[in-house]
């Protein structure tokens, strides 16, 4: 094992630090969901799946990248294994995260019918699929997209025979054209960007009145607009007052008095 540097022992302890915060904190969300059966609809089931991938980065993923950044002598099949489970790890809290932010959008786009939408069943299989979809892309490298070729050639020049061994580094192992071309342009930004224009359009869903609150207020103000032609334009006596205060203050042409008539005076139906 080589020596540690300052800076990979600082580096150590950050991460020892996360650890010890993402373990027990994502542990406890599990837990309360686990006894909790009010906790069991399709919004906490994703947040439960985040837990568990943050789970397993404090537990492994971080383990593992002292592990890399350390660089023992290992087979390269070797280390090989041990950055897989990082890349497989990091894609599922990404595609946990998009999962909770559709859930989200869905919750404010459709409220009605959100619960018929989502169910804790195609919540399983989303989860299911999220899942799924972070082996296949975390273990690419293990079906062939890596510095096999490029490590066996330098292991050859020097004289060596069979698996090559070597400093046990992320990028000696993993190809950089999976990391940029695959990995991040493919299953990395995407979602991020794809996560970013669904929380925009939640907060736009959640600041916009909706068209039924806009008829609402027009139907309340147009109401006191239209009191006065549905009551007192129907009744005499407003009418003829309202042409007498015309006749005073508009067309200064003095009316004659206004004879007030029964006091039982109804609208004209």
């Amino acid at each position: 094992m080589p020596p540690v540097s300052a800076f990979q022992a600082a580096y150590i302890s950050i991460e020892v630090l996360i650890a010890l915060v993402s373990v027990p904190g994502n542990v406890l969300v599990i837990w309360a969901v686990r006894v909790n059966q009010a906790l069991r609809d399709a919004t906490f089931c994703f947040i439960a799946s985040l837990a568990v991938a943050d789970v397993a980065v404090g537990a492994l993923v971080i383990p593992l990248a002292i592990l890399i950044n350390i660089g023992p002598q290992t087979y390269f099949h070797t280390c090989l294994m041990v950055a897989c489970p990082v890349l497989i790890l990091t894609q599922s809290s990404i595609l946990a995260l998009l999962a909770i932010a559709v859930d989200r959008y869905l919750r404010v786009k459709i409220p009605l019918r959100y619960k018929t939408v989502v169910t804790p069943r195609r919540a399983a299989v989303a989860i299911a699929g999220c899942w799924i979809l972070s082996l296949v892309v975390g273990l690419t490298p293990m079906f062939g997209w890596n510095n096999l070729g490029a490590v066996q050639r330098a292991w050859a020049a020097n004289g060596s025979a069979g698996e090559p061994v070597i400093k046990c580094e992320f990028e000696k192992v993993i190809s950089m054209e999976y990391m940029v071309y695959f990995n991040f342009f493919v299953w990395v930004l995407p979602p991020l960007l794809l996560m970013a224009l669904v929380y925009l359009e939640v907060f736009y869903l959640i600041r916009k009145p909706s068209l039924l609150t806009y008829i609402a207020i027009f139907l309340t103000h147009g109401n006191s607009a239209m009191n006065p032609i549905v009551y007192a334009f129907r009744i005499q006596k407003f009418r003829v007052t309202f042409l007498k205060i015309w006749n005073d203050h508009f067309r200064c042409q003095p009316a004659p008095p206004v004879d007030e008539g029964p006091p039982e005076e109804r609208p004209d139906d």
